[in-house]
């Protein structure tokens, strides 16, 4: 099981845009689970994972509290949200299933279970397993927009990306905050009985 210096040095080495806000360097090798949340909480505003995954941390404006109070009144108060990226996908920590971290599907509007805790998802983001997991939702278009994830703003896309008349190529793109389309997306779900 890799300790917390080590999966920092897999941010150093990976080969992934990871780019961190407000480090602070004192790091020890006793951070255990299931303290890896506090340590990212206490040491980061945000990580951004190539420039569509934002981690959350202590931003006092756009971080892990500010979002999970947005999250709490869309979805299961079981489930905490640690991650989103710039298509409203969403990671979550579910508590009911032993903290396991399930994934928000923007193109299919349902929960998946990555079968990870927190400490395997903070060392997945440094793999080239990202890019393929991401390989048929971020497409090249994505980043001609100016977009900021640090101030929480995501892309919403139209027709929407679950719909049967969206295709990559022949969708429109706008920059919404991230507030806008998690609520938008919950509605959905509630609209369809997901």
């Amino acid at each position: 099981m890799l300790t917390m210096r080590e999966i920092l040095e897999k941010f150093d080495e990976s080969s992934n845009d990871i780019k961190f806000l407000e480090f602070n360097k004192k790091i020890t090798d006793t951070i255990e689970t299931p303290q890896e949340l506090k340590f990212i909480l206490e040491h980061f505003s945000y990580i951004t994972v190539n420039g569509y995954l934002k981690i959350l941390g202590n931003d006092s404006e756009n971080g892990f509290s500010y979002c999970n109070e947005l999250f709490s009144k869309c979805y299961n108060p079981n489930r905490c949200l640690i991650a989103y990226d710039i298509l409203g996908g969403l990671f979550a920590i579910n508590i009911e299933k032993l903290n396991s971290i399930e994934y928000f599907t923007p193109d299919t509007l349902e929960w998946e279970d990555l079968e990870i805790d927190y400490k395997g998802f903070l060392y997945w983001v440094t793999t080239n397993q990202l890019d393929l997991f991401y390989q048929e939702l971020i497409v090249s278009d994505l980043f001609k927009l100016d977009l900021s994830l640090e101030t929480n703003e995501v892309v919403l896309t139209y027709p929407f990306m679950w719909s049967m008349e969206y295709t990559p190529s022949g969708a429109v793109r706008k920059i919404v905050p991230f507030k806008e389309l998690l609520e938008m997306n919950a509605d959905f779900c509630r609209q369809f009985g997901i």
